[in-house]
């Protein structure tokens, strides 16, 4: 949707097609705004499909956002490292960023209430049901707005008159294709260009014509693959060995979904301090939480990785402390006894129940926990 307003709100200007044609305005018109910030995540709207949320589970999709405007198709930003925000994230995200009052922004739009036939309440009904619609997050540095739209040459990427422009629907390109078109706005080394140029590229998503086309082209820029440490097997192995959460989003989620759990309980926390996830008191205790999001490994190297980094946290912050190991699964029998048997509480969550299970150890010990 094209925005006069540089993405940072809605602007009212028309549609011709999808959900904003529909209704008079699109969740991507807040791409740019400052605060849509989740736990050390951009976040960003464009219409999915499930060829895209299969790549961007592992933060393997890139997004090229395109517009059109006067009859001309324009490049407006470019995302790397992408991950979509499930239902259950889109929920948390909307909860901690105060979506819901958003709808004051757009109600101001003449549009939008042509569209609803200046019907106050049956616009909000309309927007209680699709509020919670943030679809994609990626890393701070692998998001860049474009100041001036960049006016696209479609037969320079396609050897065609026009790209597709069909409001949800996506085209696939080659990574040499996007240095070509976002070069001059980003320099050799930053992180979006290090994404362009990994080796990992899947060629199977592009189609038979633009293939044979890319062939006959001599000046898209060439590529030079290398293993860089926005590769999917380095974060892995950055998160587990390194501690580099802000490359791992379910930390995010499953941390989000714990800190809502205590404030249901109405337990105050504080988030992030001294390297520890989550500190908390309960019944005159201190309590510190690492947590674990078990999508990617298994729960037994997560329960590992947790117990170090909870008796480093203990040692050199001096408190005595409980420690919690927190998991985004349960995790098994054995596993669970283990745990109780050196003294650790355990949580886990229960998507079922849509809250935490919490399991205290063996011999719980009272504890200064000053």
């Amino acid at each position: 949707m094209w925005s006069t307003n540089g993405y940072v709100q809605p602007s009212g200007y028309p549609s011709s097609s999808g959900y904003s044609r529909d209704y008079g305005y699109g969740h991507e018109e807040w791409n740019n705004k400052s605060n849509r910030m989740w736990r050390g995540y951009k976040l960003f709207h464009t219409e999915a499909t499930d060829k895209l949320l299969e790549y961007s589970a592992n933060g393997e999709l890139g997004i090229l956002m395109t517009s059109s405007f006067e009859g001309n198709q324009y490049a407006i930003g470019i995302a790397t490292s992408v991950y979509h925000n499930d239902g259950d994230e889109r929920e948390l995200i909307a909860d901690e960023l105060n979506v819901y009052d958003d709808w004051k922004q757009i109600w101001t739009l003449d549009i939008v209430k042509r569209k609803f036939k200046n019907d106050h309440k049956k616009f909000l009904r309309h927007w209680k049901k699709n509020y919670e619609w943030i679809r994609w997050k990626c890393p701070p540095g692998q998001y860049f707005s474009f100041k001036k739209p960049l006016l696209l040459n479609p037969k320079k990427i396609s050897g065609k008159s026009r790209i597709i422009s069909m409001h949800g629907r996506f085209q696939a390109v080659y990574p040499e294709q996007v240095i070509s078109i976002v070069k001059d706005e980003l320099t050799k080394n930053h992180p979006i260009i290090s994404w362009l140029s990994e080796p990992d590229f899947d060629e199977s998503l592009i189609s038979n014509d633009l293939n044979k086309f890319r062939k006959n082209q001599k000046k898209w820029p060439k590529r030079k693959p290398k293993a860089g440490t926005n590769s999917p097997s380095m974060r892995k192995f950055r998160y587990w060995v390194e501690g580099e959460r802000a490359v791992e989003p379910h930390h995010a989620e499953l941390q989000s979904k714990f800190a809502r759990f205590l404030t249901s309980n109405k337990i105050s926390y504080e988030e992030n301090k001294n390297y520890v996830d989550v500190q908390y008191k309960l019944d005159g205790q201190k309590f510190f939480a690492e947590i674990k999001p078990t999508a990617n490994v298994e729960t037994k190297y997560a329960i590992r990785a947790a117990i170090g980094q909870l008796l480093e946290y203990q040692y050199y912050t001096k408190l005595n402390a409980m420690l919690e190991i927190v998991l985004g699964n349960k995790p098994k029998v054995r596993e669970i006894e283990f745990v109780k048997s050196i003294g650790f509480f355990l949580s886990y969550y229960s998507a079922t129940k849509k809250s935490f299970i919490r399991i205290k150890p063996n011999n719980t010990l009272v504890r200064d926990g000053s």
